[in-house]
């Protein structure tokens, strides 16, 4: 008999920046990178876990490189900077530039220049370590209310420890017996693997991008938050 497994999973928060004419000043000198630093995530992301957009404010001539389908980008455009247009170190995040004055350009392939109102979208491939977990089904130990927006369920430890491995919920109020509803339903299954609906996965929305193929659940639980605690 095949052993069932839950998973758990808090999605990342959407980083967004909005091009100021002071960041524009600071990279006009073909010498100065378009240098970002990246918050909000608890621990510095690596480039092969972002995708990065940029929405076109304006329309704009000649300030993409040669590696996108056109140079010129139009107003509202949204551009995915490619693999090798990006580069992070530490909690800085660099777009390379393509030439500004001639021949003193960055990156005439990948590049992209900014310009004042561009807005930089990055989301994130997969949760943040210690943001995620998957529990055998059998180690379930129960659930309770804390309150009517939290929702704690309860593992046996998974490295025999006396107390219990949790996973806590933040929800709309009142949702506690649907999610127990849900939580009982999967429990149940015959198979839960990571690419069927039999999947529980907590994120900060109700989309299903992000990590693989995970399953968010139902929208009308609002689960905004997981925590998981490994004892």
């Amino acid at each position: 008999m095949k052993n069932k497994f839950i998973y758990f999973a808090d999605k990342r928060t959407t980083f967004v920046h909005t091009m100021t004419s002071a960041n524009i000043t600071a990279f006009v000198d073909n010498t100065a990178a378009q240098v970002f630093a990246i918050t909000g995530q608890g621990i510095n992301p690596a480039r092969t876990e972002m995708v990065i957009k940029i929405t076109s404010a304006t329309a704009n001539t000649g300030n993409r490189g040669s590696a996108y389908t056109n140079a010129n980008t139009t107003a509202g455009e949204v551009t995915t900077i490619t693999a090798g247009g990006a580069t992070m170190s530490g909690a800085n995040l660099t777009i390379d530039k393509k030439a500004q004055d001639g021949s003193e350009g960055q990156d005439t392939t990948n590049g992209y220049n900014l310009k004042v109102n561009d807005v930089i979208t990055i989301t994130f491939v997969g949760p943040l370590e210690d943001d995620a977990a998957c529990f055998n089904v059998s180690a379930f130990k129960g659930v309770k209310q804390t309150n009517a927006t939290t929702t704690v369920i309860n593992f046996a430890s998974a490295s025999g420890a006396a107390t219990v491995d949790t996973v806590t919920l933040t929800h709309t109020t009142g949702k506690f017996n649907q999610v127990v509803n849900y939580l009982q339903e999967h429990l149940d299954m015959n198979v839960i693997s990571s690419t069927a609906v039999g999947v529980f996965c907590s994120l900060r929305d109700t989309d299903n991008g992000g990590f693989g193929a995970y399953y968010a659940g139902p929208a009308d639980l609002g689960i905004t938050n997981a925590v998981i605690a490994i004892a």
